[in-house]
């Protein structure tokens, strides 16, 4: 199966921006100043893979999908990781940002 282009770069925006908040979290946590050099670099991936993204879809679709889908990953994360603590409320946050996506995304 071959996915869209528009499906790649933002897949591919979205798994490079969870994998520099990750490592951004260990920066703080260790002071290890290459982490922070990493999550530069990653960060370059994750302008050019979404910049790529809008020659295939809308802007205001791309960028919903994008920041959601990373909250949704990184709050999931956070809270099975780093053991951070979610309210209810925060929780029906992540619940209401997922039905968000699949409306936008949605045609």
């Amino acid at each position: 199966m071959i996915i869209s282009p528009f499906v790649f770069y933002i897949s591919l925006a979205i798994i490079l921006d969870v994998i520099a908040v990750i490592v951004a979290r260990y920066w703080t946590l260790t002071g290890n100043q290459w982490l922070l050099y990493v999550v530069v670099a990653l960060y370059a991936g994750v302008g050019y893979s979404f910049a790529k993204s809008l020659k295939y879809e809308g802007m205001s679709v791309s960028y919903i999908v994008w920041v959601t889908v990373v909250a949704v990953v990184i709050t999931l994360l956070g809270h099975f990781i780093f053991k951070e603590r979610l309210e209810l409320t925060q929780l029906v946050g992540v619940f209401l940002a997922v039905i968000a996506v699949f409306l936008v995304n949605g045609k």
